[in-house]
């Protein structure tokens, strides 16, 4: 069965090598999302190379996580963005703040740091307040 990639500069088997590194980040860094309410988005994809976490509590919900970028990646450099989203539904709208870091990472980078990365992205998303929430779109 051939199997079906979304990156036009990746093979299968490239797709797979970059998607087993991936799943040692979802491992190593278990324990410290869990302990911050976060868990793993079960809704795994297996056509995207990406690391996602989700939170959601009695007012808030979001997402924080590790996403490839294939326009800024080379052969050379498999390149991946940082990016957090929160957000918060009131009187038919969904009011949000989603951030995408300008600094990318190779991969072995990503998954040697990614608990300093997970544990910055996590103390960025405690500090949003609904305040700083500003961009937002109507529920239907």
């Amino acid at each position: 069965m051939k199997k079906y990639v979304i990156y036009t500069e990746l093979s299968a088997d490239e797709f797979d090598v970059i998607k087993s590194r991936l799943r040692l980040i979802e491992e190593n860094n278990f324990v410290l999302m869990k302990a911050n309410e976060f868990s793993q988005n079960l809704r795994d994809y297996n056509d995207v190379l990406s690391v996602d976490y989700i939170h959601e509590d009695n007012v808030f919900y979001g997402n924080i996580g590790f996403s490839y970028v294939e326009e800024k990646s080379s052969f050379d450099q498999r390149l991946f963005c940082v990016y957090i989203l929160k957000a918060f539904d009131e009187n038919g709208s969904r009011y949000f703040k989603r951030r995408i870091f300008e600094k990318l990472y190779n991969l072995e980078d990503l998954i040697s740091q990614s608990s300093q990365i997970l544990s910055d992205c996590l103390e960025y998303y405690r500090k949003l307040e609904k305040s700083d929430l500003t961009e937002h779109i109507n529920l239907k």
